[in-house]
C-alpha cells in the first residue's frame, strides 16, 4: 500500500519516523563519542528502495547513512567535550546534510534529523 506525503508516495510499512543510534562509537580526540536520535526519512521512489532489500533492511541502510554522515562530520570538526554541546545544532544539521547524498541512490531524503543523545566516554 502506498500513501500520500507532500506530493510523494511512500510505503504504508516505510515509517514517518527513525530512531538511530551509533553501534560503535566515533573515535576522536576528545574520546569515544556515542550519538542517538531520530529522522524522519521521505520516500522518494519506492522502486530505488525496495532494491535496498525487505523493511528491516531499508531502515538498516537509513542508520547506517545517519551513522556514517555524523562520522564524518565528528572526524572532520574535531570538536571538544565543550563543543559536543555548544555546537549540536551545527553538528545536528552538518549530518543531515552529509547524509543524503548518502541516501539519494536509494529513494530517500532526510526532511528532519535530531540529535537527542551525545555523549563522550
Amino acid at each position: 500500500m502506498e500513501r500520500k506525503t507532500n506530493g510523494d508516495r511512500q510505503s504504508n510499512d516505510f515509517p514517518i519516523w527513525i530512531v538511530w543510534q551509533t553501534a560503535t562509537p566515533v573515535e576522536l580526540d576528545c574520546g569515544q563519542v556515542h550519538a542517538a536520535g531520530n529522522a524522519m526519512p521521505q520516500v522518494r521512489s519506492l522502486e530505488l528502495l525496495a532494491a535496498v532489500g525487505n523493511l528491516e533492511t531499508q531502515i538498516a541502510h537509513v542508520h547506517t547513512a545517519i551513522t556514517g554522515a555524523l562520522e564524518q562530520i565528528l572526524v572532520g570538526m574535531q570538536p571538544s567535550r565543550a563543543q559536543l554541546t555548544t555546537l549540536r545544532y551545527e553538528i545536528t544539521s552538518a549530518t543531515l546534510v552529509a547524509a543524503n547524498p548518502r541516501l539519494a541512490a536509494t529513494g530517500v531524503v532526510l526532511l528532519d534529523l535530531n540529535i537527542d543523545n551525545l555523549t563522550v566516554r
